[in-house]
């Protein structure tokens, strides 16, 4: 009788298989003791019956059993084997008349019919108690959530091994992370940044504008804990950032249509300059040199670096006067503090609409339509803030001119986009750029 023996474990933590060893002593036992001929072992360490994830092994014995290469399969347990009845079954029409399971600690012999009974009544055990341990374990992590414990994983960035205790570094990264994009910094180049620093995930990886994006708009930060993406209360960890600072940049970073994965600008003007023919945002190119060259009408093409310093000249040489600063005052401008109260109230509210939806007060109509009323003003308000966000950045240009050499090519695209509206003029082929060329038009005293 040709044997193929099955070896398995979900979890080795020394990678010694010293649980596939005890397994191999047991069944070695029988085998001899029926005079049975071992042609091969199948092993899967390190591997689950029950999570779906392929099992190389397995499937190898099978296709042997298939093909007529095995008479019996031999294994200690059946839940070494399988663990769902559907799977059983499915087994044992593969190895047809060819070939019969046999476990030798709890007795299964599939070439009998009393056998085949056993080892389905052992699998439906087997996936009852693993839909009962996956109800324990759902259980264990909603009340873990609800105590606001971290129950470990993967360390998040910007804390230390514990899960609790903020980095200093780390942290430190972090805030200027939310800074940035407050202030209009595109999420590729802040990533393209901390690569370029040698900064790497918590999982050792580099960034990505993705990774940094699914990563700042996690509650964590703000000493919130979740359960399934929902915030249940506070953690028990260090926090890390304002909360207005986070509700801020997150609302930056879900806007509706943001583009996240897209490279950074190479240039100052490109998609802000409209083209004077057709008033199209006008593109880059190259004619031996840079240029800025509508693609829409061809109607405008002129050298991209007067362009700039032009409309950079122009646009720092505002800000240093009083006319910036009092366009800078926008009389219909909302009140921060006052939307962030305004904020916390229909928060409130929406949450007590959930609780009297529980409490059975409320029949679920009323809840959506009331939900649906809070819920359009609450996305007025943080569209609001994130207006207000993005005028900081342009005040404190205001305030100091000579800030702007500092900036980044984001930050400047940034302003520029907040404050005024170029215009690039057609002009006759060939003829040199000239400052009537460029008109513009400002914009905060329209806002």
């Amino acid at each position: 009788m040709r044997a193929a023996l099955y070896f398995r474990q979900s979890e080795d933590r020394t990678g010694e298989e010293w649980g596939i060893e005890r397994q191999r002593e047991d069944v070695m036992r029988q085998v001899t003791a029926r005079g049975w001929t071992v042609t091969n072992e199948y092993i899967d360490n390190d591997i689950s019956a029950y999570t779906g994830k392929p099992r190389p092994a397995f499937e190898r014995m099978m296709r042997a059993a298939e093909a007529g290469e095995i008479d019996v399969i031999v294994s200690k347990h059946m839940d070494r084997l399988l663990r769902r009845l559907k799977e059983l079954e499915a087994t044992l029409e593969r190895c047809g008349t060819q070939a019969f399971i046999v476990t030798t600690a709890d007795g299964v012999d599939t070439s009998t019919e009393g056998g085949r009974l056993v080892a389905r009544i052992l699998c439906s055990v087997a996936q009852g108690e693993v839909e009962r341990k996956g109800a324990r374990q759902k259980a264990a992590a909603k009340q873990a959530a609800d105590q606001g414990r971290w129950t470990g994983g993967r360390r998040p960035f910007g804390y230390q091994a514990d899960g609790l205790t903020a980095d200093p570094v780390e942290a430190g990264i972090l805030r200027a992370l939310y800074s940035s994009v407050i202030e209009g910094e595109s999420l590729y180049s802040m990533a393209k940044h901390l690569n370029k620093q040698g900064v790497k995930t918590s999982a050792g990886n580099q960034w990505s504008g993705e990774n940094i994006r699914q990563m700042l708009i996690k509650h964590r930060y703000i000493g919130v804990r979740t359960y399934h993406g929902e915030p249940v209360g506070d953690g028990q960890w260090e926090p890390i950032i304002d909360p207005d600072i986070w509700r801020t940049a997150t609302a930056i970073l879900t806007a509706p249509g943001r583009q996240l994965a897209s490279p950074a600008r190479k240039h100052l003007l490109s998609g802000l300059l409209l083209c004077g023919k057709c008033t199209r945002p006008v593109g880059s190119g190259r004619n031996g040199q840079h240029i800025y060259k509508c693609k829409h009408c061809g109607g405008v093409s002129r050298r991209m670096e007067p362009i700039d310093r032009l409309a950079q000249k122009l646009l720092i040489g505002f800000m240093g006067t009083e006319e910036a600063r009092e366009l800078l005052i926008d009389r219909n401008r909302p009140d921060v503090a006052a939307l962030r109260e305004r904020e916390r109230i229909i928060l409130g509210k929406i949450d007590q609409l959930a609780v009297d939806n529980l409490d059975e007060l409320l029949t679920k109509r009323q809840v959506k339509i009331q939900t649906d009323h809070l819920q359009a003003q609450l996305d007025e308000i943080q569209k609001n803030l994130r207006r207000g966000s993005r005028s900081r950045a342009v005040e404190e240009l205001v305030d100091n001119p000579n800030l702007w050499k500092g900036y980044t090519l984001d930050r400047r695209r940034m302003v520029i986009s907040e404050v005024v509206e170029f215009t690039l003029l057609p002009g006759r082929k060939g003829v040199t750029f000239e400052p009537e060329h460029l008109s513009y038009r400002w914009l905060l005293a329209e806002e």
